[in-house]
């Protein structure tokens, strides 16, 4: 099945009393923006029983972790994603301490690949909405991300993503999935939307 039709870039409704802006621009309500609704539409047999290891042994350890990105966007599409993501609380460090065959990844965006028998599952940190001082996000004068190592909740994660249909996290265990950016929405009507403004975005992420 082919992937949605760009679109062109769309504002989001906000809740009342908020003012009116960006979808990235409402973060701060994350957790009030959140949907959470039963995965029925997917395939469990199309679902990597490796990531979902990775999910279990995450959570097991004390940590936050789902599915996320292209593969739940896939899977509700109908389609056999080509790999799988977890987007976790644990830092890269941690996850290296959960599993015992992982390399760390990344200077940009330090990312943890957990080898699963012949598969490698991308485990990343959720990122946070901005810099903390840390050190860890830097931009260049043209205003490209050259690292960006801040970390945050999952509900500042989702409004760090590109697109709403990647901002969509599954939770293998409950059989539910998160969505905090219309992104189902989109995906049913097969339109691609930039979260937050589309200048900023490609220029942070060229790529």
């Amino acid at each position: 099945m082919p992937p949605p039709a760009a679109n062109g870039p769309a504002s989001a409704a906000v809740p009342p009393g908020t003012g009116r802006g960006t979808i990235r621009a409402l973060h701060p309500l994350g957790a009030l923006l959140r949907k959470r609704f039963a995965a029925k539409a997917i395939d469990h047999a199309s679902v990597s029983a490796n990531a979902v290891a990775v999910v279990g042994g995450l959570r097991a350890a004390g940590f936050d972790a789902y599915l996320v990105g292209g593969c739940v966007r896939d899977l509700l599409l109908g389609a056999t994603p080509k790999d799988f993501d977890v987007a976790t609380s644990a830092t890269p460090e941690q996850v290296r301490g959960v599993f015992p065959r992982v390399r760390l990844v990344g200077r940009r965006f330090r990312i943890a690949h957990v080898r699963m028998r012949r598969e490698i599952i991308e485990v990343s940190t959720f990122r946070g909405a901005s810099d903390d001082d840390s050190g860890g996000r830097h931009v260049s004068e043209d205003g490209v991300l050259l690292r960006d190592n801040v970390h945050g909740t999952i509900d500042e994660d989702a409004f760090r993503r590109d697109f709403t249909i990647n901002a969509l996290y599954l939770d293998p265990e409950a059989n539910k999935v998160l969505d905090y950016c219309q992104g189902r929405r989109d995906i049913k009507a097969r339109q691609l939307r930039t979260i937050g403004d589309p200048a900023v975005r490609f220029r942070e992420d060229p790529v």
